[in-house]
């Protein structure tokens, strides 16, 4: 049964996002469509290291799936590689999504997501919208970022966000962020634009998966040559919001990473969040680093605010970081319990951990 599901799932087009996450060596980021059967068409957009970004267009290649749903894409298009790229991945029996995750042949360490396209959200009027999203380097020189923008009819953006960076701290905080929509989406999904925060103007380009979800992924960052770029996700608002939706339960999944000496490496937290009240929100986590492995359960914050307007929210949380989190965190929801996060810990303690919340209950 689960074999018969996939020629239409597969045929159908589907959407490949992928990040290396060697946190010591090469960085490298893709996203791109591919049609399917043999591999015929499609787009990918590579970032790799601090090179200039490498767009492919008229993407080909194989893919071989058995009957569990695990297979292998290759594809000839090497632009932008070393060697030709070949991914395995893993097919989720509801024919919408997958799992990527293998090395290379250029020795990375790949990992992302297979998400199949809706073709008629490939238009600005589908995607005309307030969106909240996460933004990250995956690289020890780790800038995070999430927030909420409009777009707008004349393809003008708009809003709000916060951003960390691992070992300093807050870069900037509910700050206005602007920019404009450069191209719009295409015949894959793929549109571009340009966006300005307090830190810095950088060029982008996204992928349409729905209407409700797009892809990102730096092409150009605004603070120069130095910084590696970001990719990430961003989710359609489910507006209008009022004071009692930030009173929700979320899994919580995240990364991060530690830059002093004594713990320096990846940071990665699982567990749930459960706001009450609008007064205080009590987590249960488990977080690994370098140095330790930490289980806590139901830690009670000190605080909570929320914000109905832009659907953005803070918590506080005594001892966070001594237990492998942190003390302060930011999210911007896009329904109860759905959205991002951000470590907001002040100074050299912050670890630009940032994260997705997915509503208890959620398909």
């Amino acid at each position: 049964m689960r074999f018969n599901l996939q020629p239409v799932w597969i045929h159908g087009g589907g959407l490949v996002v992928g990040e290396a996450s060697d946190y010591n060596g090469s960085k490298l980021a893709f996203q791109g469509k591919v049609v399917v059967g043999n591999i015929t068409g499609g787009s990918i957009d590579v970032n790799r290291n601090r090179a200039p970004s490498v767009r492919i267009g008229g993407v080909t290649g194989t893919y071989a799936l058995d009957s569990e749903l695990l297979g292998s894409l290759s594809l000839t298009t090497a632009s932008g590689f070393d060697h030709p790229p070949v991914v395995s991945f893993a097919l989720a029996s509801d024919g919408k999504s997958g799992r990527i995750a293998d090395s290379t042949p250029d020795g990375l360490v790949v990992s992302g997501q297979l998400l199949r396209q809706d073709r008629t959200a490939f238009s600005l009027t589908k995607i005309l919208s307030d969106f909240v999203f996460k933004l990250e380097t995956p690289s020890s020189d780790r800038v995070a970022t999430v927030g909420k923008v409009s777009v707008g009819r004349n393809s003008i953006l708009s809003g709000i966000a916060d951003e960390s960076k691992s070992g300093d701290g807050l870069v900037f905080s509910a700050a206005p962020i602007a920019g404009s929509l450069t191209a719009v989406p295409d015949e894959n999904g793929r549109g571009t634009f340009i966006l300005g925060t307090l830190a810095d103007t950088s060029r982008f380009v996204f992928y349409v998966v729905t209407d409700s979800r797009l892809l990102f992924l730096e092409t150009d960052a605004g603070g120069g040559a130095g910084r590696t770029r970001q990719l990430g996700a961003a989710q359609r608002q489910v507006l209008p919001f009022s004071p009692a939706t930030a009173n929700a339960s979320g899994r919580m999944s995240a990364s991060g990473f530690d830059t002093q000496a004594s713990s320096f490496g990846a940071v990665s937290v699982a567990g749930s969040l459960e706001i009450q009240n609008l007064s205080h929100a009590t987590l249960s986590w488990d977080a690994m680093s370098a140095h330790a492995a930490v289980s806590l359960d139901s830690l009670r914050s000190d605080s909570v605010t929320f914000d109905p307007s832009t659907g953005r929210g803070t918590i506080e949380i005594a001892n966070g970081f001594a237990n492998n989190f942190a003390d302060s965190v930011a999210f911007y929801l896009a329904s109860p319990g759905t959205g991002f996060f951000l470590d907001k810990t002040s100074g050299r303690f912050n670890r630009a951990i940032a994260g997705d919340l997915e509503a208890i209950g959620a398909e």
